[in-house]
This record gives structure tokens, sequence and C-alpha cells, in this order.
């Protein structure tokens, strides 16, 4: 495997791990927000 193609998949990763984690804490917070209701 190249260099670059590596970076490339590393860096793939990160982005989709990052939407991941923003998206896990976004229904995070509506479900807080519906049990307080």
């Amino acid at each position: 495997m190249s260099k670059e193609l590596l970076l490339f998949f590393f860096y793939k990763n990160n982005i989709s791990f990052s939407c991941n984690l923003v998206i896990f804490q976004v229904s995070y917070k509506k479900q807080a927000n519906e049990r307080r209701k």
C-alpha cells in the first residue's frame, strides 16, 4: 500500500468518525431533552 493511500483511508475514517460522533451527541441531547418533558 502506498503512503498516499494510507493517508487517504486514515483521513476518510477520521472524517466519518467525527461525523458519527456529532450525530451521536446530537441524538443524545435530543433524547435528554425528551426525557425532561
